[in-house]
């Protein structure tokens, strides 16, 4: 995208044309590339032949907004604008579309007092003293005006440019094969001053939208930060509650691990057997009664349960109706002969 440089004013005289021709012909001696745009009306355009520079005709809105759309896809290029005077709508169209405003005024009291006016109405643009005088006299009388009345803006003026005679050369429709080398002199002088403020410029607004862009990235950061739920490390570092005291070491919902209860040795030389618990009830019950039983009551279930053990009988019972135990003394196998 082209680097967008515009010379505007509400004072007509103040060598608005002049400064736009000597910074494209210095800007095409120091190696840019660079067009001379024209949108003063009351002028007709230049033709580029035998110039360091284009020259494009904008008079017209359409063909302005042609222009800086066109200026807009070109790299490493130049847009010199020469603004017209009296026309403060347009000029305030030219700041806004310009990275550099410039506002060349000449050393009478009338155009410093307008250029005050300029500089309060776009607080971006730098004034140019323009044609200054080179007599010792009315240079000393100049820069003492330029003190006394612009000291409260003397950060944004630039260098003086000094008048020379051999600028309307510029100015010609075809300008001449060689020009004067005071006028090439100039014209790198002033190409460079504006150079480096462009580059300045232009080195503070990338600093800032990178400050931006880096705070934006904090603040997102900073809510992500928010929103992020607890890390296991942190939710590990949380103390965890005081036990009540009428709670167990271990806490009253989950008994103790096997491996953390204390036990001393042969802790199980102490356990009976006759300790282990009885039976339930149910046990006792063959299948059909235990499937009774559990329709029944605890109660009840236990009162079947007695019941049944009162009917079994105290000495072994054998499966068949018709064994009967021998008498006392009955061989089974008969009587054996005495030897």
């Amino acid at each position: 995208m082209a680097e967008i440089i515009c010379i505007i004013g509400n004072k007509g005289g103040t060598g608005k044309t002049t400064l736009s021709h000597m910074l494209c012909q210095g800007l095409g001696l120091l190696g840019n590339r660079s067009v001379c745009v024209l949108t003063d009306t009351y002028r007709e355009p230049l033709s580029p032949e035998g110039r360091r520079y284009l020259t494009a005709d904008a008079r017209s809105a359409e063909a302005l907004q042609k222009v800086a759309e066109k200026l807009a896809g070109l790299h490493a290029w130049k847009g010199v604008i020469d603004g017209g005077g009296n026309r403060t709508e347009v000029d305030q169209k030219l700041y806004d579309l310009a990275d550099l405003v410039l506002l060349p005024f000449r050393d009478s009291h009338e155009d410093m007092r307008t250029v005050i006016r300029d500089l309060e109405l776009f607080p971006n643009a730098y004034a140019l003293p323009s044609q200054w005088p080179t007599n010792t006299w009315q240079r000393d009388a100049a820069d003492k005006a330029l003190e006394f009345m612009l000291s409260e803006y003397k950060h944004r003026i630039l260098t003086p440019v000094a008048a020379l005679s051999s600028t309307k050369l510029l100015l010609q429709k075809q300008i001449p094969s060689e020009l004067p080398t005071p006028l090439g002199n100039a014209c790198r002088r002033i190409a460079h001053q504006v150079v480096a403020l462009l580059n300045q410029i232009m080195a503070a607004r990338e600093a800032a939208a990178l400050e931006a862009e880096q705070q934006a990235l904090a603040e997102q950061q900073a809510a992500v930060e928010e929103i992020r739920p607890l890390e296991p490390e942190q939710q590990s570092a949380e103390p965890a509650p005081e036990a009540d005291a009428n709670d167990n070491a271990y806490g009253t919902d989950s008994p103790a691990q096997e491996d953390d209860m204390p036990m001393a040795d042969n802790a199980m030389d102490d356990v009976s057997l006759d300790d282990a618990p009885p039976a339930p009830a149910e046990s006792l019950l063959d299948p059909m009664q235990q499937e009774q039983a559990a329709t029944l009551s605890a109660d009840e279930a236990a009162t079947l349960a007695m019941a049944r053990m009162a009917e079994q009988p105290s000495s072994p019972s054998y499966e068949h109706e018709d064994y009967k135990p021998h008498p006392a003394g009955h061989n089974p196998y008969g009587t054996l002969p005495n030897p």
